[in-house]
């Protein structure tokens, strides 16, 4: 299994390719052969997010957020804006 931190959610990926975002099943299987193709638990290809990394296609299918840092830097705007506003 592997474990990683996408877009500040934990990402799994199980020994059989299936999916995890935040200990939940997203009903996605990356494939061993082309981590870059996926399917369903059913095993029929998900070409909407074939070629895809596996943060784009987690993106693409809703699990994943905007980039967050997008926030971080709206609220550093806002604070450098205040800095200049009298």
């Amino acid at each position: 299994m592997t474990v990683q931190v996408l877009r500040g959610k934990k990402v799994s990926v199980h020994g059989d390719g299936e999916i995890f975002v935040d200990g939940k099943k997203t009903n996605l299987k990356q494939w061993k052969s082309s981590p870059t193709r996926y399917s369903n638990l059913s095993g029929q290809e998900q070409s909407d997010v074939s070629g895809k990394t596996l943060e784009q296609a987690l993106y693409i299918k809703g699990f994943l957020p905007r980039w967050p840092l997008l926030k971080s830097l709206h609220y550093i705007l806002k604070f450098l804006n205040s800095l200049f506003c009298f």
